[in-house]
């Protein structure tokens, strides 16, 4: 048993030994390849760099004695500069493109314009990779060895004073030539049976020619790196130590793709390494012996005794003592004694621990029973799994038995009774449990009684796992009540959703008929009584849309959906519009109404200008409500900007009327609340407006401050920030008069579609009082057929009606070809929730009125459509 121990120790420590010893072979033939292959390739760029700037020198004295003008003397430079074996043929190329002077002069008059070297070397150096001769095949002499000419083209522009290309100075390198300074550079390989390689950017070798253009695997290598080495098998079948660099150039040789590569046979670098195992192997050979000879030795002297020792202490229970045994050292005697000791111990320990064990896994259980659901710990050792534990009712809940959960090694049994789509869900995590990671997943189970419920399960590794086994412990509790309970919840709030989008609708359907034709009266009846009659039937409709749209903002609010816009505004435009709306009824009441704006115009921003609009609207209709005298004042001040950039202001709102107590004020942004029961009899209104108010100015990251007297007035103060938009800070414009006046610069030919008759007849009354042509019809059929008959420039169409809906009607409408198919389309219903409007939009409408529908907007309408067909 030693030798076969000694021999397998000594093999393993030689094999890896081996190892190392081959590696740092393969990485010094690596280093000495690599060496060389940069060597050559700094050489390369070297070379190219050097010819690039000899063409730039004599392209500078070129422009400077202005030899171009000068025939003779210009074709004696190049005779005499470019006479070297290095140049197979050098020339300059004149502004036309044409060969002006070349070397013995080859090539002359030619035109040479529609080449790529002459097109690359007027805008800078120029570096051609090695082709061959084409023009010059039958110019030059034979080689010697019967190949063919090649070239690598290097061109450099000729200038005038002011930087125009006037020519360019070119010269063909002699490949050959080339080739024997690589050779040189290569004839000292620092690697033994080192081979050297040239290949181009596409990868194909250039050197050694007998097998140019087969393309080299380096693309690999160049992808991962520049320059390397590494051990791989080559086209050939063999495997090599392979360094490669690529070139990098050398100003004002931008380098051409090209690649320098050299290579070592494994087998020769193995070669050279074999002494080396050599005597590896023979070191371990002769370890074995030694190894071998001593273990022998120390088994006689030691082994043998210490074997009963250890005997007499495994069969020891720990109830009585025991002499040692015979021919025991001294030293073991003794550690007799103690071990017998604490054999002894360990006993007790372990009955004291089994105990404890029985204690926690009783309280265990306890708990399991005292919840709705179950505690399990689950073991996975290699390919079994199983559970170990299992409290509660495992029957009730996973309709499996705990025998048949215990008994089974794949712990999978309890999956049969989870929903199909549950388990295989499940079975996709249960291996990242396993993995240490804890997780929680709920899912539907039948339990015992045929019962579907609704299981919430966590899991958690336990520390101290190994990698052969682990152990994870769980929880799972029933959730079937809470899950149904959150299902009847999501009902309720899905019913109450719909019941406001009907009551919407319901509620702004009568009210359009009653606001339009309020609107039509008091624009049409002369008799001022008459028109003030009729201007409280508007206001009073209006009030009703204005309670409408609170419960409406309400809901959204409560239901966590109000969506804020993003679009630039200007504070000031938005305050002088909320005071031109509500000035004629503070100047009804005999107040005055002031507007007080800062001095220096405030730039354009970013947020929601309509929910600001309908915030202040809110706070001065209750300012003028409350105030029976005196004034009410609308200011707009500017604070220090944030650190963020954002711009903040300041907003109030100031009366001098009746003022409120501090305890009313408490009570005041809480909704359905007023200041007082008398305040509701008096002065009416539904509790909503205010608490709405500071809803929507904390959605927009601002404050509401209140500062109230009794009898002396009230103050309301908003502090927003908004973000600036790009545009530069400017005065507002003045308001543009002829857009808001009725009328446009042309008669529209509109078409109303409706299925109420009272809609129609308010949406014709409304565009013929501002000067247009109106068509109707009752339904979505209808409507498509007159646009298909076309002259129809804009269609204001409800979206409910029976038949076909005013949604898939605006989607056969653009589905029709030409202009018809292009024809504005606005939406006109009582449906005003986000969703709705993107339905709209979705259905290809340009846009939504919501009912009742104002003079305002319809206006704005009409003139958006009369600028689209200016």
């Amino acid at each position: 048993m030693a030798l076969v121990l000694s021999a397998l120790l000594a093999g393993v420590l030689a094999g890896l030994r081996t190892l190392q010893l081959e590696a740092q072979a393969q990485a010094t033939a690596g280093a000495l390849n690599l060496q060389q292959a940069r060597g050559v390739a700094a050489a390369m760029d070297a070379d190219l760099g050097r010819f690039g700037r000899d063409l730039q020198a004599q392209a500078r004295l070129i422009e400077r004695l202005r030899l171009l003008e000068q025939p003779a003397q210009l074709q004696l430079l190049v005779d005499s500069v470019f006479a070297m074996p290095s140049y197979a043929w050098a020339g300059v190329l004149n502004r036309q493109g044409r060969v002006q002077a070349a070397r013995e002069g080859r090539l002359i008059g030619l035109d040479a314009s529609g080449t790529e070297l002459w097109r690359s070397a007027r805008r800078g150096p120029h570096f051609g990779d090695m082709h061959e001769a084409r023009l010059l095949a039958g110019l030059l002499p034979s080689l010697p060895s019967g190949e063919p000419w090649r070239f690598v083209d290097v061109a450099v522009p000729l200038r005038d004073t002011g930087g125009q290309a006037i020519g360019v100075l070119a010269a063909h390198l002699s490949w050959p030539w080339l080739r024997e300074r690589i050779g040189l550079y290569a004839a000292a390989a620092p690697a033994h049976g080192a081979e050297l390689f040239l290949a181009g950017a596409d990868a194909r070798q250039r050197l050694p020619e007998e097998r140019m253009g087969e393309e080299l695997p380096l693309r690999p290598l160049l992808a991962e790196a520049s320059q390397g080495w590494r051990v791989l098998a080559w086209p050939d079948g063999r495997r090599y130590v392979i360094a490669w660099a690529a070139s990098e150039g050398r100003g004002p040789y931008a380098r051409l793709g090209w690649v320098t590569v050299v290579r070592t046979p494994l087998e020769a670098v193995q070669a050279a390494n074999a002494p080396g195992l050599r005597w590896v192997w023979g070191s371990a050979a002769v370890t074995v012996a030694g190894t071998t000879a001593m273990a022998w030795l120390l088994a006689t002297l030691l082994l043998q005794p210490l074997a009963r020792f250890v005997a007499r202490v495994r069969d020891s229970d720990g109830s009585a003592p025991e002499p040692p045994p015979r021919l025991l050292p001294a030293e073991l005697a003794h550690m007799h004694e103690v071990v017998l000791t604490l054999v002894e111990q360990l006993h007790r320990k372990e009955a004291a621990l089994r105990e404890a064990l029985e204690h926690v896994r009783g309280g265990f259980d306890n708990v399991g029973r005292a919840m709705p659901g179950l505690l399990f710990t689950r073991v996975q050792r290699g390919a079994e799994t199983r559970y170990t534990h299992l409290s509660g009712p495992v029957q009730h809940y996973l309709g499996v038995s705990r025998e048949e959960l215990l008994d089974d090694r794949s712990g999978r049994a309890w999956l049969r009774h989870v929903d199909p789509a549950d388990a295989r869900h499940i079975a996709t995590l249960l291996p990242r449990a396993h993995a240490g990671e804890p997780l929680a997943l709920s899912f539907r189970v039948r339990g015992g009684d045929g019962q579907w419920r609704h299981l919430q399960t966590t899991v958690v590794p336990r520390d101290g796992g190994s990698a052969e086994e682990r152990v994870i412990d769980g929880i799972a509790l029933d959730i079937t009540a809470l899950v149904e309970a959150r299902t009847q919840a999501q009902r309720a709030s899905e019913a109450k959703d719909r019941f406001l989008a009907s009551m919407s609708h319901e509620l702004r359907t009568p009210l359009n008929g009653i606001l339009g034709f309020a609107q039509l009266l008091e624009s049409r009846l002369e008799r001022p009584e008459n028109r003030r009659q009729a201007a409280q039937i508007r206001q009073a409709g209006e009030q009703l849309l204005r309670i409408l749209n609170d419960v409406l903002d309400l809901a959204k609010i409560e239901a966590e959906r109000l969506e804020l816009e993003r679009q630039p505004f200007r504070l000031e435009e938005l305050l002088r519009g909320c005071h031109a709306l509500l000035a004629p009824g503070a100047a009804a009441q005999g107040l005055r109404f002031a507007l007080e704006l800062p001095a220096q115009p405030l730039p354009e921003v970013l947020g929601d200008a309509a929910r600001l609009r309908q915030v202040l609207v809110n706070l001065l209709s209750n300012a003028l409500k409350f105030t029976h005298e005196g004034s009410v004042t609308l200011a707009l001040a500017r604070e220090p900007d944030g650190p963020d950039g954002t711009l903040r202001v300041r907003l109030e709102v100031r009366d001098t009327g009746i003022g409120m107590s501090e305890e009313q004020v408490q009570r005041l942004f809480e909704p359905f609340q007023q200041a007082e029961a008398s305040t509701a009899r008096r002065y009416g209104g539904t509790g909503l407006g205010l608490w709405l108010s500071r809803r929507l100015v904390q959605a927009m990251g601002g404050t509401v401050e209140i500062a109230s007297t009794p009898g002396r007035g009230t103050t309301l103060r908003l502090r927003l920030r908004f973000e600036p938009t790009l545009a530069a800070a400017a005065a507002a414009a003045p308001p543009d008069t002829a857009a808001a006046s009725f009328g446009g610069v042309r008669r529209l030919n509109v078409l109303v579609v409706d299925d109420i008759a009272i809609n129609r007849e308010v949406l014709v009354a409304l565009v013929r009082h501002q000067g247009h042509m109106v068509q109707e019809c009752g339904d979505g059929e209808s409507a498509v057929e007159r646009v298909a008959d076309g002259d129809i420039d804009l269609v204001l169409m409800d979206v409910e009606m029976p038949g076909l809906d005013g949604l898939e009607a605006a989607r056969r409408i653009r589905a029709l070809p030409g202009a018809a198919g292009r024809v504005p389309l606005w939406a006109v219903t009582g449906r005003a929730f986000e969703h709705d409007i993107a339905q709209v939009r979705a259905a290809g409408m340009d846009g939504h009125l919501s009912k009742p529908v104002s003079f305002t907007a319809l206006a704005e309408v009409l003139q958006a459509v009369e600028r689209g067909l200016a």
